[in-house]
């Protein structure tokens, strides 16, 4: 039975290597087929010389099928990614950051969601694991439509890049990823994918979300910018929808506050409050920021 090929991108940046591999093992064992799935590991720049050594002697011994690419300098996630997309061959493409897992049915059962040729992205639920001593709690995902475009620019509801399964020529005619963005940048892809295609829905968690310190300090400080560089990149879209511009202000607002970033919290809370000061969510926004940060300021 004929499976198209899928190409699978995973990119890291001095990550151990026990880490990179669990990565790579989850692809591996994979039921859609190792025939079936191209892999691409692309290095940002690795400071340590020595590990980038030990990483690609690993990679060859486990499965010497395996492209492994380097960069000559650091260029962020967003170009070693690009970089990834140039070296594939699949029909479809799929991500995978260092430290996250695929569940073993993903290919499998994504690829199946391709049922129309206007699809070019599928998405899921997953699990994510905020400490490695306690056990992934499951994250539902709605499905909203197979063009949800208000939906997306109210939020990121598809996810991180290691979630969904893409079409390899859509990726492409949209532009892949843009490297200008600061954070924010699966989001920017997801926004052009859906303005042009369809998406489906795939009710199979499909990878494992780890949480670590690296990455929410990488994080810190870029969001911020990383949404306002998309608020205005799409301001013709939010024109659109009356009232969706306030929506997603709040919604940053909201998620600034629960990582405890109460300046940005007030700042995106105050951009929604002057696009529509009469709304009565306003207030209870407001309360509930000021009920959070008293509570963590006393902690």
């Amino acid at each position: 039975m004929y499976k198209p090929m899928v190409s699978c991108i995973i990119t890291t940046y001095n990550r151990p290597v026990k880490t990179i591999m669990r990565a790579v093992h989850s692809v591996l064992n994979q039921t859609y087929g190792r025939e079936n799935i191209q892999i691409i590991v692309v290095n940002d720049y690795p400071v340590n010389k020595k590990l980038c050594t030990e990483i690609d002697n690993t990679i060859k011994k486990e499965d010497n099928h395996i492209i492994y690419c380097i960069h000559e300098q650091n260029q962020g996630a967003c170009a070693a990614r690009n970089t990834g997309i140039d070296l594939s061959t699949g029909e479809y493409l799929a991500f995978l950051d260092d430290d996250d897992e695929w569940l073993p049915e993903k290919l499998e059962k994504m690829v199946a969601c391709f049922t129309d040729d206007n699809i070019t992205l599928v998405y899921s639920p997953y699990y994510i694991c905020c400490d490695k001593n306690s056990s992934p709690q499951l994250m539902k995902r709605r499905w909203y439509g197979c063009r949800p475009m208000k939906e997306i620019l109210r939020s990121n509801f598809i996810g991180s890049t290691s979630l969904p399964l893409l079409k390899r020529s859509s990726v492409l005619n949209v532009g892949k990823f843009d490297s200008q963005i600061v954070s924010s940048q699966d989001h920017d892809l997801w926004i052009r994918l859906i303005n042009q295609y369809e998406v489906a829905f795939c009710d199979y968690p499909s990878i494992i979300y780890n949480v670590s310190e690296i990455s929410i300090t990488k994080g810190k400080g870029k969001r911020a910018r990383g949404y306002q560089q998309l608020i205005r990149k799409y301001k013709n879209f939010y024109e659109e929808y009356p009232g969706l511009l306030h929506e997603r202000y709040m919604t940053i607002a909201c998620e600034m506050g629960r990582d405890h970033e109460w300046k940005k919290a007030f700042e995106f809370y105050l951009c929604a409050w002057l696009l529509a000061p009469l709304k009565k969510d306003n207030y209870q926004l407001l309360v509930k920021l000021i009920k959070r940060g008293s509570v963590q300021n006393d902690v």
